[in-house]
């Protein structure tokens, strides 16, 4: 059994005017307690996706950690900035 769950806020990057989304998507998984004939959650949820405004941050890095992943779309968007000029 998977509970998928999403966090969703604005975050505005430095030089930036204008705030951009964070979603962060992740799920719990159960599993079965023979002892207790029931199911528990898990302590540590599995992170499924990061996207940070429309760029999605899970293939640029191997651990997520939010601000990590801030840091990433930040790395992005000065990139492309270079690249346009």
């Amino acid at each position: 059994m998977h509970a998928l769950n999403t966090v969703i806020f604005q975050w505005t990057p430095p030089d930036l005017n204008s705030p951009v989304d964070v979603t962060i998507a992740f799920e719990y998984h159960w599993r079965y307690d023979a002892k207790c004939n029931s199911e528990y959650e898990w302590a540590d949820p599995y992170v499924e996706a990061i996207y940070v405004g429309n760029v999605d941050i899970m293939p640029i890095m191997d651990t997520i950690y939010v601000d990590m992943a801030l840091e990433a779309y930040l790395k992005h968007i000065e990139r492309e900035r270079n690249e346009q000029y």
